[in-house]
């Protein structure tokens, strides 16, 4: 499943979903109309995913906090393509 995930993450990035920051629940969603249901753990694959591609510089993909007054759900990091 990881390497499915990784794989199409690495698509939006190249395609320029992570123009704009976005949020876990932002590409869960563009997952799921990719055809990829996620639920429980896969959703944390996810997350952790885009963790360890915000850590590889070849991405491109870095993350920042989202301001506790601005949190909408649990989330609490947002990702976005900076090269």
């Amino acid at each position: 499943m990881t390497l499915k995930v990784k794989k199409l993450l690495n698509e939006l990035v190249e395609q320029g979903f992570f123009n704009d920051w976005k949020i876990s629940a932002n590409v869960i969603k563009k997952l799921a109309q990719r055809g990829l249901t996620l639920k429980g753990r896969q959703i944390g694959e996810v997350n952790t995913t885009l963790a360890k591609m915000c850590q590889d510089s070849s991405t491109g993909l870095e993350r920042d906090e989202i301001p506790k007054n601005e949190r909408k759900n649990k989330g609490k990091w947002k990702y976005k393509k900076v090269r």
